[in-house]
């Protein structure tokens, strides 16, 4: 039987405990298994108040997802100190196609590339696809490719002509190693009400603590990262034409100051490929940054097969309070 309140329009409810046998008051008290049982269609799993040491990432990969927490500070997932390499949350699906190298050079406002007639034989009208080359674009990080996402709109086998649905925004020349390959575009993902931090005591990894990749319509709302060492990164490459007001917690180990991180952010959205993004309302908060190191920012992704689903854990034990309310806009401009 179950007791719970707190279902509304949730698929499936996350919680410590279950409750009694006679009076469920959640579905399961893993986060990744409950995600894992969405349908196809996706759908909303609410996480209670609690914290859940994740000793693996939690992964979101599937479109039409909503992981909803109670709160900042009041849901907390926080990564195992065995995660030194992996983030807490990663919402990206690595299935992809073969890399196609690109026939010719395109310039900044065309609206096609070519290909050869058979690699172009391997996309089709509707395919979203990774437009890239090894073009450095950032002085301060030179593994930092160009790279744009794209839709194709037509695809012409005659001459190997692929045709977007919209400008290029950048040069892509055959002598930098320019390509393109087809990605998973996720669509409609949302993540709200929670805090996210870690226990690991270094970290050897690029991605951030919430790792976003390839999304049309990322939404984030009052999600906090605190104490981690890679702060947040989910802007790269996405298609996202509305991200909500989000409130991100500056707690970077490495010690970064704040206007560092501020650019740093504003850096992703600014010289996002697809230059869509918003981010109205952003708040930046500021608290303990703590001295260590300052990991690399990646390239493009790399295109891999998918991951087996892996799980987390979830401690009985609700944390302590953040320092001060941690719904306190406590940002600076």
């Amino acid at each position: 039987m179950a007791c719970s309140t707190d279902r509304s329009t949730a698929t499936y409810v996350v919680a410590p405990s279950l409750g009694p046998p006679d009076c469920r008051v959640a579905d399961f008290t893993d986060i990744q298994t409950a995600i894992n049982a969405l349908p196809p269609a996706g759908g909303k799993v609410f996480v209670k108040a609690g914290t859940y040491v994740v000793p693996q990432t939690i992964l979101i990969q599937q479109s039409n997802v909503h992981l909803q927490g109670e709160g900042m500070g009041i849901t907390n997932i926080v990564a195992a100190a065995t995660m030194t390499a992996a983030p807490a949350i990663r919402v990206y699906n690595q299935q992809a196609g073969n890399v196609l190298p690109l026939l010719a050079d395109t310039a900044k406002g065309e609206t096609s590339a070519t290909l050869t007639s058979a690699n172009a034989a391997h996309l089709t009208s509707g395919n979203y696809v990774l437009l890239f080359s090894n073009k450095p674009v950032d002085t301060e990080d030179p593994q930092k490719h160009a790279g744009e996402v794209k839709q194709i709109e037509a695809v012409d086998l005659a001459t190997g002509t692929i045709t977007f649905d919209d400008q290029i925004y950048d040069g892509y020349l055959v002598s930098d190693g320019a390509a393109t390959a087809r990605i998973t575009m996720l669509q409609n993902v949302t993540l709200a009400d929670f805090s996210v931090t870690t226990l690991a005591p270094f970290y050897t990894g690029n991605e951030a603590s919430i790792s976003c990749r390839f999304i049309d319509n990322l939404q984030s709302e009052h999600v906090e990262s605190h104490h981690t060492y890679v702060l947040f990164e989910p802007m790269r490459l996405e298609r996202a034409r509305d991200l909500t007001p989000m409130a991100l917690g500056s707690d970077r180990r490495d010690g970064v100051p704040l206007g560092k991180y501020r650019r740093f952010f504003e850096d992703y959205v600014r010289g996002d490929a697809e230059r869509r993004l918003q981010h109205p309302g952003a708040a930046f908060g500021a608290r303990h940054a703590q001295p260590g190191r300052i990991p690399g920012r990646a390239a493009h992704p790399k295109l891999l097969t998918v991951n087996s689903p892996l799980g987390s854990s979830p401690s009985r034990n609700r944390s302590p309070p953040l320092d001060g309310d941690p719904r306190k806009d406590t940002s600076t401009e």
